[in-house]
């Protein structure tokens, strides 16, 4: 919406913020949705033994999607946003980094929950 809206003209200055702000708001709802759907799925496999993983890895994933979604949906507003502002094509220039960036901050937040879960709970490694 935000690439589209730069090439309309419909984005201005002072639309930033909010427009960002409505950005995060939608994939924080919309991870918690998809998050609570897949992580209350995961749970439930753990539970009913189809699984080897401790339940609470539902958590982990319905978290890890949530912040997935989020940050998402932040970089993919506010990157076009960047780019234009350095003079570049904001279709083309953004996607790498909107890939790297997404990738990366999903990965390391799932591994970063799951390890402090495993942590915490003192739970025995995968497949022990």
């Amino acid at each position: 919406m935000t690439l589209r809206g730069l090439v309309l003209g419909e984005v201005r200055r002072g639309r930033i913020l909010p427009l960002l702000a409505r950005e995060a708001a939608l994939g924080a709802i919309s991870g918690a949705l998809a998050g609570a759907l897949l992580g209350g799925i995961v749970a439930g496999l753990s539970l009913a033994g189809i699984v080897d993983a401790p339940w609470q890895l539902g958590a982990v994933v319905a978290v890890a999607m949530t912040g997935a979604l989020t940050v998402g949906c932040l970089v993919g507003a506010g990157i076009p946003l960047i780019m234009q502002r350095l003079g570049q094509d904001p279709a083309t220039a953004s996607t790498i980094f909107l890939t790297m960036l997404t990738d990366a901050s999903s990965f390391f937040t799932f591994l970063g929950l799951a390890s402090a879960m495993h942590d915490v709970l003192g739970l025995p490694a995968l497949g022990a």
